[in-house]
């Protein structure tokens, strides 16, 4: 994710209409979308640009629906209940910070930070293996800099087995790694194609939880998204959505 002055209002504006376009579609069947048993609400930024309005309005809004929701937010979105919890989750809507690079294997993956501060000493077996790296934030010494785990989708992939996900960070949606372990089992899957601002990803993260809200056909609900706002105006990232066939 990159970080960026607040978006310009007609972005705003833009983000209103594509939520407020929701509401004219038709819901999709229950397999494919709502939220039958639960969703985990996964945020890594809140340690560097949080946004506890959002999450807060998200989270009561899902509930209103009758959704059982989890929350690992900021200091708690960390390595061991990230693991713990994805597993069981039906649904992830997950608010990180996250890049593509080369994994321990040689193949270029998709990493998600933690709000876990690194250490060399923690999680030795997973950074052994290559399931947990460090990553540092800011390096250039703009903003909140620091060093935290991120977690590679060699670990991940094993553990997604939720019905949908949307990872709404950088790069999420550039690889295929991500996107099959969920569609392997589940219905759909949103990513961002390339790299995006935190106002526009957040923007972003809301349509996608109020489509759940309304049990919309969430690529429908992504795609309006895109049309309605386009590409970040700071980074030119996308969104995407694939779902099983």
């Amino acid at each position: 994710m990159r970080r960026r002055a607040a978006l310009a209002l007609a972005l705003a504006a833009a983000a209103l209409l594509a939520l407020a376009a929701l509401i004219a579609v038709n819901p999709d069947s229950a397999g494919r979308s709502g939220c039958p048993r639960g969703v985990l609400i996964l945020d890594t930024l809140s340690s560097t640009d949080p946004n506890p309005d959002m999450l807060a309005r998200v989270a009561a809004d899902l509930r209103s629906a009758g959704c059982r929701v989890t929350t690992l937010l900021g200091r708690n979105a960390t390595v061991e209940n990230i693991l713990r919890y994805f597993p069981d989750a039906d649904v992830i809507l997950a608010r990180v910070h996250s890049l593509r690079a080369h994994l321990q294997s040689g193949e270029v993956g998709t990493i998600l930070v933690t709000a876990e501060p690194y250490s060399r000493y923690a999680h030795s077996y997973l950074q052994a293996s290559g399931g947990a790296v460090e990553v540092r934030l800011n390096p250039s010494g703009a903003g909140v800099e620091g060093s935290y785990f991120g977690l590679t989708s060699s670990i991940l992939a094993p553990r997604l087995r939720a019905s949908g996900a949307a990872f709404v960070g950088c790069e999420t949606g550039d690889g295929d790694d991500l996107a099959s372990a969920v569609l392997s089992s589940g219905w759909w899957f949103v990513g961002v194609r390339g790299d995006v601002s935190v106002g526009y990803a957040d923007a972003l993260f809301e349509s996608v939880a109020e489509g759940l809200v309304r049990g919309e056909d969430l690529c429908s609900a992504v795609d309006r998204f895109a049309s309605l706002v386009g590409p970040d105006p700071n980074f030119g990232g996308v969104p995407s959505c694939l779902e099983r066939p």
